[in-house]
């Protein structure tokens, strides 16, 4: 399925991505797809999200994962209304695994704290 992108380069605004999981029992492949395809339409009409991406797994036949991006100045933790709404869709489709991810940046990254003895993200040329 072809992602809807409406993404733009909005100032100071903290961009967001929420993530629907979704596993649908064997056999219904055709039928959940039906239905995605209807749920990508009627996101079509919505104005929120700047970017539906649609993904099925590579094996596995039943299980089924779509982002929303915004970028906006905040967002619920839990997600917002559209987002609710289309996890009360899936899950009478399927079990769903929900979450909201806000995007790091660069003095996000700066700021983090680095596991101790691990080393991810140092420089090995400088020692």
């Amino acid at each position: 399925m072809k992602a809807l992108d409406r993404r733009s380069d909005a100032g100071g605004d903290e961009r967001w991505l929420e993530v629907f999981e979704m596993r649908s029992p064997i056999g219904e492949r055709a039928a959940i797809e039906s239905k995605l395809e209807t749920l990508k339409r009627n996101l079509l009409e919505e104005d929120s999200p700047e970017s539906v991406e649609f993904y099925c797994h590579a094996d596995l036949p039943t299980d089924w994962c779509i982002h929303l991006r915004y970028t906006s100045d905040s967002q619920a933790t839990t997600g917002n209304t559209l987002g609710l709404r289309i996890l009360s869709f899936l899950q009478e489709l399927g079990s769903v695994y929900h979450s909201v991810w806000r995007e790091l940046r660069s003095s996000d990254v700066n700021d983090a704290v680095e596991p101790p003895g691990r080393g991810i993200g140092k420089d090995r040329s400088t020692g």
